[in-house]
């Protein structure tokens, strides 16, 4: 279809497609106006500073006689991408054609396997200047994460990472021999002895293990204590002393104390219950005999029962 049919129609919005009549492949685009994007396309093919993709190489070979330029949907603008992406999964235009990568149907692409090993292999040795990572962090600060990138930053979170190499360890160990430490601040030296002050020098670690519990019980058996059984193995006197808990079975408890805390304990009736005992007209001392309660704790419960009747009467 010539440029004067599109202009006679008045096609403006939707997909085309430009092919090569020698060998067939094609270039899968979409415009918002067709007819200026076909003008734009044969204009830039003659200016050499027009970046050399598949499709300007081919242009140049086989030259403009050999491209057709048909028009393959008309669309709303919301739809364009969409069916620009459609028409070029479709005539695969990025393996058999001259598309660099597809249009996800959002205007962003989505780049082939051969594409990105391309660009990786590209990459490789390079290493951006001081300047150059200035600039990229200035365009990239603040600007918003898209739904699908911050998914995959959660799911990444709590993996393990894979261990390093031995190649990758004696880069690391090479690129920091030689340098030094940062001096400290005055209120990062002042926090530090702050925090370090009353601490023994020689003081046991908090993380070595303790002997086993029998060993600790037969050592304070002995006469030692807690803290002369921490300092004499080096570990931490709370877990001594935890595991000293362990052991001890009320052995500092005289017989009739013992006696009262395995004794079970009494039954305590609820307030609701009372209440309804002293409805009937009951006494204390019969409440106190009847559910085996201390007397104090009846004249209390009656105490309560009054207050709310009270209560309940000036409402």
């Amino acid at each position: 279809m010539s440029t004067a049919e599109i202009s006679d129609r008045k096609l403006k919005c939707g997909v085309y497609s430009i092919t090569n009549l020698v060998n067939g492949k094609r270039y899968v685009g979409s415009s918002i106006d067709i007819e200026k994007r076909w003008r734009d396309h044969k204009r830039a093919m003659k200016l050499d500073s027009c970046k050399l993709t598949k499709f300007v190489r081919a242009w140049r070979k086989y030259g403009e006689e050999n491209f057709k330029f048909e028009i393959l949907s008309l669309c709303p603008r919301k739809f364009r991408l969409f069916w620009e992406g459609a028409y070029q999964r479709y005539y695969k235009t990025v393996e058999e054609g001259y598309n660099c990568k597809y249009e996800n149907g959002d205007g962003s692409w989505i780049v082939s396997e051969e594409t990105k090993r391309k660009i990786g292999d590209s990459n490789k040795g390079k290493i951006k200047t001081a300047e150059t990572r200035e600039k990229l962090s200035k365009a990239l600060k603040g600007k918003p994460v898209s739904e699908q990138t911050r998914l995959g930053l959660l799911a990444s979170r709590g993996k393990k990472r894979k261990p390093l190499t031995e190649s990758h360890k004696l880069a690391l160990s090479r690129s920091k021999k030689g340098k030094k430490r940062k001096p400290l601040t005055a209120a990062h030296r002042l926090a530090v002895s702050l925090s370090l002050k009353g601490i023994p020098k020689n003081r046991p670690s908090p993380n070595r293990k303790c002997p086993p519990d029998d060993l600790i019980r037969k050592e304070r058996d002995a006469g030692l204590t807690p803290k002369e059984i921490s300092e004499k193995y080096s570990c931490n006197r709370h877990a001594v002393n935890a595991s000293l808990r362990r052991t001890t079975e009320f052995r500092h408890f005289s017989d009739e104390t013992r006696k009262k805390m395995s004794k079970p304990k009494r039954f305590c009736p609820s307030s609701t219950i009372i209440e309804v005992d002293f409805e009937r007209g009951e006494s204390v001392d019969d409440i106190a005999v009847k559910y085996d309660i201390d007397l104090k704790t009846a004249i209390r419960a009656k105490k309560r029962f009054l207050l709310k009747k009270n209560s309940d009467c000036d409402n």
